[in-house]
């Protein structure tokens, strides 16, 4: 099995930058290796992030649990978690996809998933923003519509899901998306 770097840094870097050309180019085949060896390079990414965070004692909430482990179980445990969340994820975007008038196979829907995790490591990143909860759970929000929107496209081009459906979908998950930014927000707060 042969991984180009390269390629996979290529493809990140379109997946996040150019959602709209990036999900058209997207294989149908049932080979699962490269996304889920970018998956699980995304997971290792996000582990030494978080050992990162930890170092300079900065945890957000959703991280505030995950700090009794040690680092190096957090190494092995946060990647090969990714790849289980690749294939659950599958699952949702093809029923997803189904709902919205899209293709309806596996294979498309873990390589859309595998495209929509390249966020993930710059949104742990930007946990940094946790220093202040307001400003994390802000930071976490604009995080959230970049999400939405590669998600938009995602759909749209690399499933065939119909615009209607898919303008649906979104709306909904940006809906549910603020309602916890504005309930984080309000707990800190009040």
């Amino acid at each position: 099995m042969d991984f180009n770097f390269r390629k996979i840094f290529a493809d990140t870097v379109s997946s996040v930058l150019r959602p709209q050309t990036y999900f058209t180019t997207l294989p149908s085949d049932s080979d699962f290796s490269e996304p889920t060896f970018k998956v699980f390079l995304y997971g290792v990414v996000v582990a030494a992030i978080h050992f990162m965070l930890k170092m300079l004692h900065i945890a957000p909430p959703v991280m505030a649990s995950a700090d009794q482990a040690d680092p190096l179980t957090a190494l092995l445990a946060l990647p090969a978690l990714y790849v289980l969340i690749l294939f659950l994820g599958a699952v949702l975007v093809m029923i997803l996809s189904a709902l919205a008038g899209g293709k309806r196979a596996f294979p498309p829907a873990v390589h859309v998933t595998a495209g929509l995790m390249a966020l993930q490591p710059l949104s742990t990143l930007a946990n940094i923003a946790y220093v202040n909860v307001v400003a994390g759970a802000l930071a976490n929000q604009a995080f959230s519509l970049f999400w939405i929107w590669m998600f938009y496209h995602a759909m749209l081009r690399g499933l065939g899901c119909r615009r209607g459906g898919v303008l649906v979908l979104c709306g909904i998950i940006a809906l549910l998306s603020s309602v916890g930014c504005i309930r984080l927000i309000m707990k800190a707060v009040g």
